[in-house]
């Protein structure tokens, strides 16, 4: 299990690298799948709006990108987290910035087990996920 953290075109923030490296795990096995390789790049709009172009053929920036390169139950994948734009929604929503930190990741984690948030179904149901697993991150 490996589980890295990049910070590309943005500031520099504190990031308690081992509590997000429990809880994703716990996450997982909880879900049913363990992690082989995860790779976290911390980058701003701009560079997430050139991703989103390249390989989604949307113009606009997002919170975060997964590419999930996983095989069955093993999960590997580059996740590209945009700084801007968690600062803007954590001011958008008044949650501290932490939390839309961890929000992001979970969101992130889930996708790559599956879960999708195409439909209103969907999105209820990861959106129940995300607040469970939140839960999880904040009284740790």
């Amino acid at each position: 299990m490996e589980i890295n953290f990049f910070f590309s075109d943005c500031k520099i923030f504190h990031l308690n690298k081992k509590l997000l490296q429990k809880n994703l795990c716990k996450i997982a096995l909880t879900e049913g799948y363990s992690i082989n390789i995860l790779n976290f790049i911390f980058t701003n709009d701009k560079k997430i709006l050139i991703l989103n172009r390249k390989f989604l053929h949307h113009n606009y920036p997002t919170d975060i990108l997964t590419f999930n390169n996983s095989i069955d139950y093993s999960i590997s994948a580059d996740l590209y987290i945009s700084i801007n734009t968690l600062i803007y929604n954590s001011e958008k929503f008044d949650v501290e910035f932490k939390n839309e930190l961890y929000r992001v990741v979970i969101h992130g984690i889930l996708h790559l087990m599956d879960f999708n948030d195409k439909s209103f179904k969907e999105k209820k149901i990861m959106s129940k996920k995300e607040d469970f697993y939140l839960r999880l991150f904040n009284h740790i």
